[in-house]
């Protein structure tokens, strides 16, 4: 599997699993996505609007 196949994977993970939380009507551009000590940090270029997501997250 290629990376662009990977991260088209993972966008629809990610959106399925915010859908089954009642995320599902959120929908906003993101430019900025940070992960560090456990969070997820996601913010469009406006920087008015930012999404912060407590996350498990793993390398590899």
């Amino acid at each position: 599997m290629n990376r662009d196949n990977e991260r088209q994977r993972q966008q629809r993970d990610n959106r399925e699993a915010l859908a089954a939380r009642g995320w599902g009507g959120l929908q906003t551009q993101v430019d900025d996505i940070e992960i560090g000590q456990g969070r997820l940090v996601a913010a469009n270029r406006s920087g008015s609007k930012t999404a912060v997501f407590k996350t498990e997250y793993q390398s590899g």
